[in-house]
This record gives C-alpha cells, structure tokens and sequence, in this order.
C-alpha cells in the first residue's frame, strides 16, 4: 500500500544470439558412416548498466560471432558392434547476469564483469556401441579443452561473501562414460536409461 521507495541499487541489459545450423549424415557403405556439421552464432550485448542509489553506469554494446563445425565417422564392426569417433567445437556466450548482473543479495556481493570472453571448447570422444535385442549400452572415453571457461568462484573467507564471475585460461577434462538403455523393460513403451561417467 506504501509508495514506492528510493532506488538501492539495479541492473539491466540484454543479450540476442541468432543461429545457423547444418548437419549432413552419409553412408558409404554397410560398414562406414560420416556426418559432418556447422553451427554459425551472432551473438549481441547492449543496454547495460548498473546503478547505486544515486548513479548509473553505462556498459558499451557487443557483439560477436562464432562458427562451430563438428565430424564424426562411425565403423560396423559387426550388425551388434559399432565403433564411432568424433571431433567438435561449442562456443557459449556469457549471459546478461554475468555480465551486468552485480548485486549486494543477502549480505553476498557478486561481481560482474561486462568484458567477458566467450568460452569455446573442443571436444573429441571415441565410442563402442553395442546393439542388444532390447536396448544397447555405449562405452565412450572423452577429452575436452575449454578455453576462456566462464566461471563462478565464491570467496567464503571474507564476510560479506563475494562471488566472481571471470574467465579462466584453460580447463582439460578427460573421461569415460558407460550408458545403457533398455527398451520396453518389462512394460511396452517404458524405456530405462542409465549412465555412469568418471
């Protein structure tokens, strides 16, 4: 019922991302199967700002843009057996709240940071399908290289708290995952999936 209150602090801002994407799958053969992609991204930055209870500050408008192509090629080792390896690039564009998003929230500062990179990553797995009459399980070993990962860090030794949102240089994950479905498991039309990755 009261009026409004005096300004304490604000954000605003607004991102776009329009995109293109193709994806071709060609079989040679029996055995041999070949898929080759690309992603094309603009992304776009503007309108932001942030404000105390007496100023603002205006951020200057972005943009970018991004190509992303990806292949994989995939071997019948057998009807049941397939081997499959594949290579590909991402990109993600950091969002408006990383960006323009700085706030004091229950005695949490967070920092924002409007010159954010976006992180790219390259990703190459290798794969063992196998097929079963009723599902198939899939063994893959990863490796992935992000460079300029968006990352939130929170500094818990200060009081208040205070979270950064930064880039980091470089990040190289590398794994297995083992994944299994089950088709009309005991049920028609109830499908179990499960999967486990370290």
């Amino acid at each position: 019922r009261g009026g409004a209150g005096s300004r304490f602090s604000a954000f605003a801002g607004n991102s776009g991302l329009t995109s293109l994407y193709a994806q071709d799958t060609w079989r040679w053969s029996e055995r041999w199967t070949s898929t080759l992609g690309l992603r094309y991204e603009r992304w776009q930055a503007s309108d932001g700002l942030l404000a105390n209870a007496s100023s603002q500050l205006a951020f200057a408008d972005r943009q970018d843009t991004a190509y992303s192509p990806k292949a994989a090629l995939a071997y019948a080792l057998t009807p049941d057996w397939t081997v499959r390896g594949s290579i590909g690039r991402a990109v993600r564009f950091p969002t408006v709240s990383e960006l323009y998003q700085g706030t004091i929230s229950t005695n949490v500062i967070v920092n924002n940071d409007p010159n954010l990179k976006p992180e790219r990553s390259t990703t190459s797995e290798l794969s063992l399908l196998k097929t079963v009459a009723s599902g198939n399980w899939r063994a893959t070993v990863f490796h992935e290289r992000t460079h300029d990962a968006l990352y939130s860090q929170i500094n818990v030794t200060v009081t208040p708290n205070v979270t950064s949102i930064q880039n980091v240089d470089a990040i190289h994950t590398t794994g297995i995952e083992l994944a299994a479905n089950w088709f009309d498991a005991g049920l028609e039309g109830l499908d179990i999936s499960g999967s486990v990755t370290f």
